[in-house]
């Protein structure tokens, strides 16, 4: 398998796929996910709440995307999550942002 190098891409790229961002319906981001997930197949366990390895089945941006979109193809900014992991770390993120 060939490594993953991110494309050149311009504006017109994206396509809206119903609701919701629509980088994640991009072929670009599609196939990051897909080439990471394939390397780090194990949550990273950041809340230590498993008892063993967990299927990760979430890339998240370490730097959120909003915060540097430079980073949203890069690989070095992912981290691999269980939905529970990253359904935790959204709340967090989300209540953290409410007390600012």
């Amino acid at each position: 398998m060939m490594p993953w190098a991110p494309p050149v891409h311009g504006r017109g790229q994206r396509v809206k796929l119903g609701r919701g961002d629509p980088f994640y319906a991009s072929s670009a981001w599609r196939r990051l996910r897909k080439w990471f997930l394939q390397r780090n197949p194990k949550c990273v366990d950041m809340f230590r709440v498993h008892r063993g390895p967990e299927r990760a089945t979430v890339a998240d941006h370490v730097v959120p995307r909003r915060d540097d979109s430079a980073l949203e193809l890069d690989p070095n900014n992912l981290r691999a999550l269980c939905t529970r992991c990253h359904n935790r770390l959204s709340a967090y993120q989300r209540k953290r942002a409410e007390n600012d």
